[in-house]
């Protein structure tokens, strides 16, 4: 019987802070902390939650959880901090790290690239440049060997349609530039190419026994009402957000009509290029959140309008549509014959999630949220689905990207004014218990949270 992960996720970027210490240089996101106006509140990631200094504690609070499994991402500019030169503070830091998870029973998985492109790097041209392409792939050639004694799960890029349209069209997240619908496709083309790099690096440089796929946030859509205009918009919806994506890497070329969102852009193709993209993968992650209530609109640019579905219990501003992860698990299994499936991400934010007097931190929306999303990881099971893990998002409160340290999505809350205390929530227990309830039987049992205790020391 082969193991299911249950397990956190998080992004270097995020969690770690430390920005100048251990010979890190700067990335686009610290560039982009320092915009006036950036930040929604004007806040930095240069502290955040300090996981550069805590993380033993960091994986008790794992262990606690009863997690057998970690997402996390490589601080590229820890690594090569002008993008060409290798830092050996920042490969021993995550030696140390995918070592003692490891040891502690949490098998590692590893995000390459989860946004924060070196500065030096952005400076250069970013992802408009194929160069970027050749220096991932010496970043992945340098990082890959380096971890791959602890490491045996590796996710290449994270979200790439954030990094490609906000980042480089919309100009919302970092590098905060709104080029040409051109350049921005030739964005996703390099991001696709380095993608293909890095499992080549993992087939070439990694253990026999490792497993490689790419992370993406698939949009999941259902139509408006049941007219047949809607579901024709629903659909089209579909293949216009996502088929830039899963198309190249399970058929090896782009869709025809694929770049109607950009204008019918085309990225500049090199001979092999499609090839290198198409390269087999072991899984697909896909981060699933809510989803999308799609109509037709002849008026709108795309022919489709999406808006926020109506009649939905919230959280955080956050729909809950807790069966749009079987659905969107199931099509893409179904329409790709993907084998194996990672839920890389999900969850939900809070708001004035502060412990209270009995020294719990209470969420009993996102506890609620949890259940409904717990009932549909029994439905894929049921259904022979192959998932293979679920990792929610996120382990403790972080620094969530444009929105500063204003939406807590952790189980854990963290006292970022104070002196970084970490106090598990209500959600944090109903996880834990989860787990132990699934571990201990084949049937699904109902999970529910106990009173606070105290992590053990694991290390």
């Amino acid at each position: 019987m082969s193991i299911f992960y249950y397990g956190a996720a998080t992004a270097a970027f995020q969690i770690e802070g430390g920005v100048a210490e251990g010979g890190r240089g700067a990335s686009i996101w610290d560039t982009m902390c320092r915009r006036p106006g950036a930040i929604f509140t004007g806040e930095n990631a240069d502290i955040s939650c300090d996981h550069f200094h805590r993380w033993e504690e960091d994986i008790r609070w794992l262990k606690k959880l009863g997690a057998n499994a970690y997402r996390f991402s490589i601080s590229w500019s820890r690594i090569l901090p002008d993008g060409k030169t290798v830092n050996p503070q920042g490969i021993e830091f995550y030696q140390r790290l995918c070592r003692s998870l490891r040891q502690n029973g949490i098998e590692p998985f590893v995000t390459l690239y989860h946004w924060d492109l070196p500065q030096a790097l952005e400076d250069r041209g970013g992802w408009t440049n194929r160069e970027t392409v050749s220096a991932f792939r010496h970043y992945a050639e340098t990082v890959i060997p380096a971890l791959t004694p602890d490491v045996r799960h590796w996710m290449t890029l994270n979200e790439p349609w954030c990094s490609a349209v906000f980042g480089y069209y919309q100009g919302v997240q970092a590098p905060g530039r709104k080029e040409s619908p051109a350049a921005v496709a030739d964005v996703i083309h390099h991001l696709l190419l380095a993608h293909g790099y890095g499992v080549r690096t993992v087939r070439q440089e990694g253990a026999s026994d490792s497993e490689v796929g790419i992370v993406l946030n698939p949009v999941a859509s259902y139509p408006a009402t049941p007219s047949e205009v809607d579901r024709a918009a629903c659909e089209q919806c579909w293949r216009d957000e996502n088929d830039w994506w899963l198309e190249p890497l399970y058929h090896g070329e782009y869709p025809i009509g694929g770049w109607r969102n950009l204008y019918d852009a085309r990225p500049h193709i090199e001979q092999g290029d499609m090839a290198l993209i198409a390269e087999p993968c072991d899984f697909l992650g896909l981060n699933l959140y809510s989803a999308m209530a799609v109509s037709c609109d002849w008026g709108a640019p795309l022919g489709w309008r999406a808006d926020l579905p109506a009649g939905r219990p919230s959280l955080g501003g956050m729909p809950f549509v807790p069966e749009a992860i079987h659905d969107t698990v199931t099509k893409i299994h179904e329409q790709y014959q993907v084998e194996k499936i990672y839920i890389a991400e999900n969850g939900v934010p809070g708001a004035n999630e502060v412990p209270g007097l009995d020294g719990m931190v209470h969420d009993p929306g996102r506890v609620e949220y949890l259940r409904l999303v717990f009932e549909q990881l029994e439905r894929l099971r049921r259904n022979n689905v192959p998932l293979a893990g679920y990792f929610v998002w996120t382990l403790m409160d972080n620094f969530e990207w444009i929105w500063g340290y204003s939406r807590p999505f952790g189980l854990i809350s963290v006292d970022f004014k104070g002196n970084q205390d970490r106090t598990p929530k209500e959600s944090f227990y109903y996880y834990r218990d989860y787990i132990a309830n699934r571990r201990m039987c084949e049937t699904p049992l109902e999970a529910t949270y106990s009173k606070r205790q105290e992590p053990v020391d694991c290390l």
